[in-house]
């Protein structure tokens, strides 16, 4: 804490992710299916933010477009209530399926020349993880949200969804909707810079009503 204070630099200054990584897990495969995240230390019980004592390399692994999906909905009329989630996280066997395979692309890499010198053990899920089935069961007890929710509030031109192309809620006059959770599909990426165009298209679409 000192040296952040005073220099500005160590430890304190990084990110979870110090690199980060897109890769196919499969062949044919249009997009990248997974990302995968990592940083020169490793984390308490897998805990981000709560560094071990002991040299590390930590790599997280995210799936980027999951079939699976949750639920958002009102737990009453009452504006102040929080609603009701419920992600459903790898709930498709597709999702399950990518995220052993992207545990296994990680696994080798860290296996591979330059590192196969310098790492010593794997700690978490550990080298007697090897089955498909152990390694879906580590995902599912240790795996999380990387907290870009989207798609809950999509835009498209079938009646089924919520929004217009014009980001309208249908049955509500004057009313947009403008962040993430308008999206049709979940991109491949970190959602940031897409917001921040749906957010530009969105100032040009209010311009353009306001001027008739």
């Amino acid at each position: 804490m000192l040296r952040w204070a005073f220099t500005g630099k160590g430890v304190l200054t990084w990110s979870p992710g110090m690199m980060s990584l897109f890769a196919r897990t499969e062949e044919g495969l249009e997009a990248p299916d997974v990302q995968i995240n990592g940083g020169p230390l490793s984390w308490q019980d897998g805990r981000i933010g709560v560094p071990e004592t002991e040299p590390g390399f930590t790599l997280g692994v995210w799936q980027c477009r999951p079939q699976s999906r949750g639920t958002v909905t009102l737990r009453s009329p009452r504006a102040a209530d929080a609603p009701a989630i419920a992600p459903r996280f790898l709930t498709e066997r597709a999702d399950e399926a990518c995220v052993v395979r992207g545990l296994r692309l990680a696994r080798r890499w860290m296996a591979a020349e330059p590192l196969r010198g310098i790492v010593a053990h794997e700690v978490r899920p550990g080298p007697d993880v090897e089955s498909d089935a152990a390694l879906l069961d580590f995902a599912k007890a240790t795996g999380g949200t990387v907290y870009h929710p989207s798609c809950t509030v999509r835009m498209g031109g079938d009646a089924a969804a919520p929004l217009d192309a014009r980001l309208r809620l249908r049955g509500i006059d004057g009313l947009r909707v403008v962040d993430a959770s308008v999206f049709p599909d979940i991109p491949v990426c970190n959602i940031n810079a897409t917001v921040l165009s749906v957010a530009e298209k969105a100032a040009d679409l209010i311009a353009e009503d306001m001027r008739g």
